[in-house]
C-alpha cells in the first residue's frame, strides 16, 4: 500500500502586511493571515518599522528590531494572539474598563468592568448583552481564547446571569 505524505515545514519565507493583515508565508507553502490588531506594537508601528524584520530560531521566528517584537509560526499555527491585544485599558466611571473590537464573525465587541464584574458583549446583529459578576480571570480567558465566540456560547451565556441591554 501506497500513502502520500506531506512533510510541514513551519519555517517563515516572507512577510507582509496587506489591508490591516499580517500575513506571513510559510517553506511548506501554506500562507497565514491573523488580524494586525492581535499584535498591537506591529498595529502602531510604521510601514517602515514593520518592513524591518528578520528571521530567528532558525527560521521559526520573525524579530522585528525596531519593535523589540518577536513572533513564532508555532504562535500563528495557534492563533494566539500577543498579550493584550483583544482588550485595551482605559479608565472609566467605576473603575478600569477593558475593551474590544473586531473578535469573532458573531461579536463585535466586548466591554469589561472590573468594578462592577460586568462583562458587555455587543453582538455582529446589534444586540448588546450585560453578563453579571464575572470574575477578572474568566475575562482575561475570554480575552486569550483561540475563538472568543466558542468561549461565550460555552463559558459565558450558560453560567451568567445575564441582561439585554440598549445598543
Amino acid at each position: 500500500m501506497n500513502f502520500l505524505t506531506t512533510i510541514a515545514d513551519e519555517r517563515i519565507v516572507d512577510v507582509r502586511f496587506p489591508g490591516g493583515q499580517l500575513l506571513v508565508e510559510l517553506k511548506d507553502g501554506r500562507t497565514l493571515a491573523t488580524p494586525l490588531a492581535w499584535y498591537p506594537r506591529l498595529l502602531k508601528a510604521t510601514p517602515k518599522q514593520r518592513a524591518n524584520w528578520e528571521l530567528a530560531g532558525g527560521g521559526y521566528g520573525i524579530h522585528w528590531p525596531d519593535l523589540d517584537e518577536d513572533l513564532s509560526s508555532e504562535g500563528l499555527l495557534r492563533g494566539a494572539p500577543a498579550p493584550g491585544a483583544i482588550g485595551e485599558r482605559r479608565e472609566g466611571r467605576a473603575g478600569v474598563n477593558q475593551s474590544a473590537t473586531t473578535l469573532s464573525p458573531a461579536i463585535a465587541r466586548i466591554d469589561y468592568d472590573e468594578g462592577t464584574r460586568t462583562l458587555h458583549i455587543w453582538f455582529s446583529g446589534g444586540d448588546r448583552y450585560a453578563y453579571m459578576d464575572v470574575p477578572p480571570a474568566v475575562f482575561e480567558r475570554l480575552r486569550g481564547a483561540p475563538s472568543v465566540g466558542a468561549f461565550v456560547s460555552e463559558l459565558i451565556k450558560p453560567l451568567y446571569r445575564y441582561e439585554k441591554r440598549a445598543a
